[in-house]
């Protein structure tokens, strides 16, 4: 039995989802206050964890080990520390790494 078409077309409920918080990564490059950049922790974490779920169970190895590595680098719970220039750059990375999970995501069985 085949599993059935996600209804959404391109991605369900998780593309959309990958594009915000991979302009939030993007906007993080602004110097904002710091209330954003936890917000922003919580925000990645959230949707690289689900999109973790989402690639492991379609058994997308590669993008699950990535995204679950990108949830503990932005986690809130235990922060990594580093300088602003290096938070740019893990921001810039990220930003593409969900875009282009979003993107991917089509091909990810999503649970109904």
């Amino acid at each position: 039995m085949e599993p059935p078409a996600d209804p959404a077309g391109s991605g369900g409920r998780f593309r959309p989802i990958a594009l915000v918080a991979a302009a939030l990564c993007a906007l993080a490059l602004a110097p904002l206050p710091y209330g954003y950049y936890t917000l922003l922790r919580i925000a990645v974490t959230a949707a690289a964890g689900y999109g973790a779920v989402l690639a492991w169970e379609s058994e997308d190895v590669a993008w699950a080990i990535g995204l679950g590595l990108l949830a503990a680098a932005f986690n809130p719970i235990i922060p990594v520390h580093l300088s602003r220039g290096a938070w740019a750059a893990v921001d810039l990375a990220a930003a593409a790494a969900l875009a282009a999970a979003g993107v991917r995501s089509k091909r990810w069985a999503e649970a109904p």
